[in-house]
């Protein structure tokens, strides 16, 4: 299945564990929504994801304001499950995603024999506040916490691979003033995103760890152009920094 579909279907999926066949997507949300996670023109993928019979799109009844919405198909809603562990629709308690996610990294880490005390307690710290926000649903607390995971991250996963990550700062005419140890969350995106890597399984998504950089700083900074997350948003950026790490965790060493 195209990865941009992928995304797409994950935004139906509900932090409070509704009904899939039940969630309704009003238009307007949806398209502004699908343009915060799609590189290009949204409209044809969703266009796409309709001739492929995953979504449809429908009408509210005037007596609920009216207005059209999209909704799962019962083949969008097998695909989804198929691609992500939502909870099962009879109510059982079955594991979501994130915590099925957080419980496999935190074993990565805790059985790891390549990283050192620190940096196991620094993960593992750091996986605790995301994990305990989530459960309580202090999504804003979690994503905060998901910017220090990645940058932790990426800062080792560059050091290990002996790439320089300072930041050189020079005056207005060219000449070196000062080297800058702890580059921001963006620049170490950019370096480890455009640097090529010997080992080929390295392949950090520049666009997806941007987008979890640009709802961690719409949160800890002002902005005016800032637009507020939909819950289904937060928690598919949450799995999205974690299955970052996991799928990389293993490159830690040499």
């Amino acid at each position: 299945m195209r990865s941009d579909f992928e995304r797409i279907l994950k935004l139906f999926v509900n932090p409070y564990n509704s009904k899939l066949s039940d969630a309704k997507y009003p238009m307007d949300e949806f398209y502004i929504d699908c343009n915060k996670i799609i590189v290009g023109d949204s409209s044809e993928t969703i266009d796409a994801m309709v001739l492929s019979e995953l979504i449809l799109f429908d009408s509210f009844p005037e007596h609920q304001g009216g207005g059209e919405y999209f909704k799962l198909t019962e083949k969008g809603i097998s695909q989804l499950k198929k691609i992500y562990n939502v909870p099962d629709e009879n109510g059982d308690n079955s594991i979501s995603e994130t915590d099925k996610v957080i419980s496999e990294l935190k074993t990565k880490i805790e059985n790891s024999e390549f990283l050192d005390n620190n940096l196991k307690s620094l993960f593992l710290d750091t996986l605790f506040e995301i994990e305990t926000t989530y459960k309580i649903k202090c999504y804003n607390a979690s994503i905060s916490m998901c910017g220090k995971l990645l940058e932790t991250f990426l800062s080792n996963i560059l050091t290990i691979h002996n790439i320089k990550y300072e930041i050189d700062q020079y005056d207005r005419n060219g000449r070196p003033k000062a080297t800058r140890m702890e580059p921001s969350l963006k620049e170490l995106i950019d370096i480890a995103s455009n640097h090529k890597f010997h080992d080929k399984r390295i392949n950090i998504n520049k666009d997806l760890v941007n987008l979890i950089r640009y709802y961690r700083n719409g949160l800890i900074h002002f902005s005016k152009d800032y637009s507020k997350p939909t819950e289904n948003q937060l928690s598919l950026i949450i799995v999205s920094c974690l299955e970052v790490v996991n799928q990389h965790f293993s490159l830690l060493k040499l």
